[in-house]
């Protein structure tokens, strides 16, 4: 068909079908729809639009309005995909396949360059014969082609995501382990401050991952993979990364009791949450510097424009991070667990809160013998006076009382009930009872290892509800099964416990002091684990 042919039936004709080279009326658009869902040869479809009106054609069936306006609607496996701002998955090379990136030019490009040639006719009477049509690809910047890297980007993300899930089980299993024989809680009774546990917590696994962190950045160096990005980069980004996942391993423990059930439905939830930001985000942005230079310089740099940078990327983990370790603060110290006293919601806004913090709250300065760790300051001034005496009331002063006391626990079974109890100073109180009498829950509850459901505990006229890090201080325990590390030996169980409750003490007083005790042990250097039953009991 010609070029002028094309419109020569046009007069009249608003809507028109191009198929197997043939013009083909249409009523209107919705015959359009319909024809295109129920035919598929159906290629193109152009929708002439005059400005002048439909009459004013008619009675001019030969001429064209001075601007002709159209649109083309051509086959959807002829056109690009227009649904989407982007495409699905970024890549770093540019389109190589005619079949797949100029798919305009099988009918879009013909056509429109046919009607615009036709129209010139009409309106010039002259054929039109420059300038010709011709598509080509858009320059792209240098790149190295490497199909293997190519792959390997989108299946190495989820490969750290599987590397780091192990960790993350192992890191909360440990601190909720802690939690559950109660180590953490006695810890803290001796005198050892939350900062300094967390801290022991989360340095020993920063080490493990940094020492990991650099083998796999050495890996990633030394095998090609980024060749040519800076592996100390890639290093701070996978110690960044690992910060990240002990922050929220810290986060995710404080909702779990139960060492076994914390570590596999955090492993559970770490990939459910790792995966949509595998897939929508880190997918095609952070290894496309596989086959780029990933330097200090162009940290900011995005690979495509309008994308997410690498530095920016850091920043967010980082910033994660954060969030996950103020979570885990407040609700560790708002819902502690099976063991402890919780903090009101608003403690964050207290003042005594954070002197207790900075060590700015007054404290009781205990003094120990030279020859012992624990000494009681009381009986060592005062004497034992009043040991023998006759009755309750002909002792000391009072040092602790119970006021309508009571201690109920979930199952509704009620262990303490209405008790009010007072122990004298210069006096040793014993409890005595039948198994299940609740002597057991009296002293947790006197150690803040559990709430009392109702009642007041007064130790030394402090109220353990809120002078509660004052009363630990003032207070000691023997429970009565081990509280101790497995993987620690009995040399350096005293060597911890000692340094906990005398800070003052040097070093070379510290080794004396434990060499006394050790000398007539035979196995002081084994860890507990490796000791028998019976020498577990002589501890």
């Amino acid at each position: 068909m010609g070029q002028s042919g094309m419109f020569a039936r046009l007069p009249g004709v608003p809507f028109t079908y191009y198929r197997s080279g043939r013009l083909c009326r249409i009523p209107g658009s919705a015959h359009m729809r319909c024809m295109t869902l129920l035919f598929s040869f159906l290629l193109p479809g152009i929708i002439f639009n005059s400005s002048l009106g439909h009459r004013h054609i008619r009675s001019a069936p030969h001429k064209l309005p001075p601007h002709v306006t159209y649109t083309i609607r051509t086959n959807i496996l002829y056109s690009m995909r227009t649904d989407m701002i982007k495409n699905p998955s970024w890549k770093f090379h540019p389109q190589n396949l005619p079949a797949s990136g100029f798919k305009y030019n099988y009918i879009f490009v013909p056509l429109q360059d046919m009607i615009e040639r036709a129209i010139i006719v009409v309106q010039t009477g002259q054929e039109s014969l420059e300038p010709t049509a011709q598509a080509q690809a858009a320059p792209y910047p240098c790149h190295t082609s490497d199909l293997f890297l190519n792959n390997v980007g989108f299946f190495f993300p989820l490969i750290m995501m599987l590397t780091w899930m192990v960790s993350v089980a192992s890191m909360v299993r440990k601190l909720v382990y802690e939690r559950e024989i109660q180590i953490e809680e006695y810890m803290r009774i001796m005198g050892l401050h939350p900062v300094i546990h967390f801290l022991s917590w989360f340095l020993e696994n920063m080490a493990t991952l940094a020492l990991s962190s650099a083998a796999l950045a050495l890996i990633l160096k030394m095998s090609g993979i980024f060749m040519h990005s800076d592996a100390f980069i890639i290093f701070l980004y996978l110690l960044n990364f690992g910060v990240s996942a002990v922050m929220l391993s810290y986060f995710l423990s404080v909702f779990f009791n139960k060492a076994n059930t914390a570590a596999l439905c955090t492993s559970l939830g770490y990939m459910i949450s790792f995966l949509p930001y595998v897939v929508l985000l880190v997918l095609h942005n952070q290894l496309s510097f596989a086959l780029q230079t990933l330097l200090w310089g162009n940290m900011y740099r995005a690979p495509e424009p309008g994308g997410m940078t690498f530095g920016w990327v850091c920043w967010m983990i980082l910033f994660d991070s954060i969030l996950y370790f103020l979570g885990g603060w407040y609700f560790s110290n708002l819902v502690p667990g099976t063991f402890g006293l919780g903090k009101p919601w608003y403690f964050p806004f207290t003042a005594s809160y954070w002197k207790s913090i900075c060590g700015l709250m007054e404290r009781r300065r205990c003094s120990l013998s030279s020859g012992l760790f624990f000494f009681n300051e009381d009986f060592g001034n005062k004497g034992l006076s009043q040991q023998n005496g006759p009755g309750e009331m002909e002792g000391g002063s009072p040092g602790v009382a119970l006021i309508s006391v009571t201690k109920e626990y979930e199952d509704h079974k009620v262990a303490v009930q209405e008790l009010t109890l007072t122990f004298h100073r210069d006096q040793i109180t014993a409890l005595l009872g039948t198994n299940g009498a609740g002597k057991t829950t009296i002293i947790s509850m006197l150690m803040g290892l559990f709430p009392p459901t109702s009642g007041t505990i007064i130790v030394n006229g402090k109220n353990l509800q809120t002078d509660f890090s004052k009363v630990r201080e003032e207070l000691g325990v023997c429970p009565q099964h081990d509280v101790l590390l497995d993987n620690l030996t009995v040399r350096e169980h005293l060597m911890l416990f000692a340094s906990i409750k005398a800070p003052w003490w040097t070093n070379k007083e510290l080794r004396q002091q434990v060499n006394k005790l050790v000398s007539s042990y035979y196995s002081p250097f084994l860890p507990l684990s490796f000791l028998p039953y019976a020498e577990l009991l002589k501890k």
